[in-house]
């Protein structure tokens, strides 16, 4: 297991590789075999962000420390196509999931809940914050009880505020890896 200094240093780090990544709008380097990747390193830390897919995808990240993985995430979701227009008259479908994934970046650009000493607090979201509210657009990301950055579970939601309609989910599961 990882020093408690060190867990504080990775979760640090995982906030602003995050905000570097796909938060920030930037476009993912495009791999041979059609994934994307976003990659961020500082000091001895390495992140690797690969995801594949649009609408739905899957990807993980994976957070290496002097060569070694030391800590990943897997996740998988999308925009829901239950949706209805309705709420989005001037939108057509592929405007209305634009809309979506733009409001996602904002909110993953807000990180998680940050303690009293400054230090993310993944107990309640592994991803983003608990809640975010924009655009018309409601996010929530919740973890399973007793999860932190060693071992969580969770999924992250977007609702149209307006109706509370769900347009998008994601689930994701991970942790600490041992050696």
């Amino acid at each position: 297991m990882l020093d408690i200094s060190l867990i504080k240093d990775l979760r640090q780090f995982l906030q602003e590789a995050r905000q570097k990544g796909y938060a920030s709008g930037a476009t993912g380097k495009k791999m041979k075999d059609g994934c994307c990747r976003f990659r961020h390193k500082k000091g001895k830390f390495v992140y690797v962000d690969t995801y594949a897919g649009s609408n739905p995808f899957m990807g993980q990240e994976v957070i290496l420390y002097e060569g070694k993985r030391i800590w990943m995430i897997q996740y998988y979701g999308g925009v829901s196509d239950n949706y209805i227009l309705g709420d989005w008259p001037l939108l057509s479908g592929r405007s209305f999931i634009k809309q979506v994934y733009a409001f996602l970046r904002k909110a993953l650009l807000v990180g998680t809940v940050l303690t009293k000493k400054g230090e993310s607090d993944f107990s309640s979201g592994m991803r983003g914050p608990n809640y975010f509210n924009a655009n018309g657009f409601v996010y929530v990301d919740r973890t399973v009880p007793n999860s932190n950055l060693a071992v969580f579970r969770g999924a992250e939601r977007i609702r149209v505020a307006s109706s509370g309609k769900l347009v998008y989910e994601l689930v994701y599961h991970g942790g600490l890896l041992a050696d």
